[in-house]
């Protein structure tokens, strides 16, 4: 990936770039995910396999 695609990919994961001393070379550090993010959707109750049809 081009430049901006690996700063975009290295942010994604959790990373903020700190430096980028050298063209293919990216100092980071990671970062705390922000509060309120996580799964966009509900979680679903346990399925109580033992009463699963035969």
């Amino acid at each position: 990936p081009n430049r901006a695609g690996t700063a975009a990919m290295l942010r994604s994961a959790g990373f903020v770039i700190e430096a980028n001393p050298e063209e293919e070379v990216f100092v980071c550090r990671p970062v705390d995910p922000p509060t309120g993010f996580g799964a966009v959707y509900p979680a679903q109750a346990p399925v109580d396999k033992g009463k699963l049809a035969a």
